[in-house]
């Protein structure tokens, strides 16, 4: 397994064999009910691999054309995981993407408060919104959120003086 975990082609180990390098391993796997194994590389990316392992109660199962099989099934596995992982990777950014743009307004809307009330350029209003947002370790929408709500609460309370 750790071969193919390496990425080095399947591994065959048909009946009980002692081998110097893993005689506890054999070990283990006889006294499981195991005769033979194969072991053979998923390629999961750039020198990212896992491994496809069949074990068998039988010795002498893995042939040839088994261990074909196995390889290339083990390929198409991983260029499936590499596509799952792409997709779930191209999901994540829109969603992250989305929540960037319906948030712009929001904190357009908080830097345009700031602007006013320290006569400031957008690009300072905004500096002065991310450095709030980093010293009270909230988000920058909820900052702007809370600025809004303020904004408008303070606005609600003149109308009602002027009535």
């Amino acid at each position: 397994m750790s071969q193919a975990l390496g990425g080095k082609l399947a591994t065959i180990a048909n009946g009980y064999l002692p081998h110097p390098d893993w005689p506890d391993f054999w070990r283990i796997l006889e006294a499981a009910g195991y005769r033979s194994m194969l072991s053979a590389p998923v390629p999961l990316g750039p020198g990212r691999f896992a491994a496809l392992t069949l074990l068998s109660a039988r010795d002498n199962v893995f042939t040839a054309s088994v261990t074909a099989a196995a390889t290339a099934f083990g390929k198409r596995a991983g260029t499936s995981f590499a596509i799952a992982e792409e997709l779930r990777t191209a999901r994540s950014s829109a969603s992250h993407l989305r929540l960037a743009l319906e948030s712009r307004p929001l904190i357009d809307a908080a830097c345009g408060v700031i602007m006013a009330q320290n006569n400031c350029s957008y690009e300072a209003a905004f500096g002065i919104l991310a450095k709030a947002s980093s010293h009270r370790n909230i988000k920058l929408r909820l900052l702007a959120e809370s600025i809004l709500s303020n904004v408008s609460q303070d606005l609600h309370n003149k109308s009602l003086e002027w009535r």
